[in-house]
């Protein structure tokens, strides 16, 4: 059972109000700003998820708690870059998926006593509109979450590359295989979620067995709603 925090409701911060003759150095200090709070508030949300995490005794309610703290970063580093960069319109994912790729790792692998698996990632740079970035980020977690719960693998790797005219995110494991028709008939919320993403991305999805363990693609090929 996933505990609830009692936290006393706290008031809402005042809204951000942006006269439209606001100096535009004003203007993009007010933005930074923005970006820099939502960034604050993502990671204080994150480190609650990470906390109950570590203090639930069940295997599938960290698994659940753990996914959810990914999605949340995947959005935080999108303000991170944001706040950097000053521009959140467009994004490189040599370095943002990569970024984000750490973060991941960082979820999934800390806190649990049971052997880990490796993760290796191999991101090409590419740029794309930051949503689309988002969108990309989050398949990535749902794929390499999956891995890590059922594949019983000792290595994951994560590739991000252009491949016969289309790009592709490939993650492959070394683990006990997953029949592909499995695969598809999986009616849990995160293999829905899967699929509407990568649709939604103008990406087709694919499973394929390995020798060992499985290997699922999204391919995006030229013309695609990613690009």
């Amino acid at each position: 059972m996933i505990e609830h925090l009692a936290t006393p409701a706290a008031p809402l911060p005042p809204a951000l109000v942006i006269p439209g003759d606001l100096p535009e150095a004003a203007f993009r200090h007010r933005l930074l700003e923005t970006h820099h709070r939502i960034k604050n508030h993502l990671q204080l949300v994150s480190s609650m998820l990470e906390l109950q995490a570590r203090q639930c005794r069940s295997a599938e309610a960290r698994s659940v708690l753990r996914a959810a703290e990914a999605r949340v970063l995947a959005i935080a580093r999108l303000q991170r870059w944001a706040e950097r960069e000053g521009d959140a319109r467009t994004v490189d994912l040599g370095i943002f998926l990569q970024g984000y790729c750490d973060d991941l790792a960082g979820v999934l692998l800390g806190g649990d006593q049971r052997p880990c698996p490796q993760l290796s990632f191999r991101i090409a740079p590419l740029e794309v509109a930051s949503s689309h970035a988002v969108t990309l980020a989050l398949i990535v977690a749902e794929l390499v979450t999956n891995a890590v719960k059922h594949a019983h693998a000792s290595t994951i790797h994560t590739e991000w590359a252009p491949h016969a005219g289309a790009w592709r995110l490939a993650v492959t494991d070394d683990g006990r295989g997953l029949p592909p028709r499995a695969f598809k008939r999986s009616s849990g919320s995160g293999a829905r979620l899967l699929a509407v993403m990568a649709h939604s991305l103008g990406g087709t999805l694919e499973v394929r067995p390995g020798r060992p363990g499985t290997s699922v693609t999204v391919v995006f090929p030229a013309g695609a709603a990613l690009f």
